[in-house]
């Protein structure tokens, strides 16, 4: 081989080892743009755990602390319909007593009887107080003839606290109880078989 061929051949082989080279470094050094890509691609964006309970629970209460608090209105449930003293208490049951205090009559027709005071009390036309209205002059026999003084039972007693303390069981305007009708219409009729004698609950339209 000449030294001219020789020369040849030194050049064709170090192309050939070049490519060689070449070829082979494209296949183990990855484009540093696609590595970067898969790295990115691989990257896991972690969802926050869910607190427990305890710490649900915690939150909720600070929460519920930094809110602006409304203040409840506070009502007393023993409040009386109406003020009333045990001076009151033991006048209206002796008039229930003197009016409708037999035996056989019953608490509806007691409470009907002590509504009749009480929707006075409220109405324009009469005082406005428990004894006022009661001792009101030409109003109520029994403060003249004595009845009044009669001592009142357990069962008129309490029928005389229910009215003052829950307020009359008649319509408002029910403001006559007598042997006769007046005003402006019954409201109630009651016959007492026993005496023979008729009460008669009357009302005013105005």
């Amino acid at each position: 081989m000449t030294h001219k061929h020789n020369f040849i051949f030194k050049t064709v082989t170090c192309l050939i080892m070049a490519s060689a080279i070449f070829v082979l470094t494209s296949f183990v050094l990855p484009d540093t743009n696609v590595v970067e890509a898969k790295q990115l691609s691989c990257i896991s964006y972690e969802t926050p755990a869910p607190s427990n309970d305890t710490e649900v629970e915690d939150a909720a209460i600070e929460k519920a602390k930094a809110s602006p608090q409304v203040e409840k209105e506070s009502v007393d449930v023993n409040t009386p319909a109406i003020p009333y003293t045990e001076d009151d208490l033991d006048l209206l049951a002796r008039l229930i007593t003197a009016e409708m205090g037999a035996s056989w009559v019953s608490d509806e027709m007691q409470l009907y009887v002590g509504s009749v005071v009480i929707n006075r009390m409220n109405h324009e036309l009469f005082p406005d107080t428990l004894y006022d209205v009661i001792y009101a002059k030409g109003q109520y026999s029994p403060t003249w003839n004595g009845a009044i003084n009669n001592a009142p039972d357990e069962r008129t007693i309490e029928n005389a606290r229910q009215l003052l303390e829950h307020g009359s069981v008649l319509p408002e305007n029910v403001v006559f109880q007598a042997n006769f009708p007046q005003g402006d219409g019954t409201y109630y009729e009651y016959y007492d078989e026993v005496l023979g004698t008729t009460t008669y609950f009357c009302y005013l339209s105005n």
